[in-house]
C-alpha cells in the first residue's frame, strides 16, 4: 500500500517537473524573440 502511494506520488512529481521544464524552455524562446525584434528595430 505505501509503495503504490510513493510511486503515484513520484509519477506526479516527474510530471510537473516535466511541466516545468517545457514552460521554462517556453519562457527562453520567448526572450530569444523578444531580443531578434529590438536588434531587427
Amino acid at each position: 500500500m505505501e509503495l503504490g502511494r510513493l510511486q503515484l506520488a513520484q509519477s506526479r512529481i516527474l510530471m510537473q517537473l516535466h511541466a516545468l521544464e517545457e514552460s521554462g524552455i517556453d519562457a527562453d524562446d520567448d526572450a530569444l524573440v523578444e531580443g531578434m525584434n529590438t536588434t531587427a528595430a
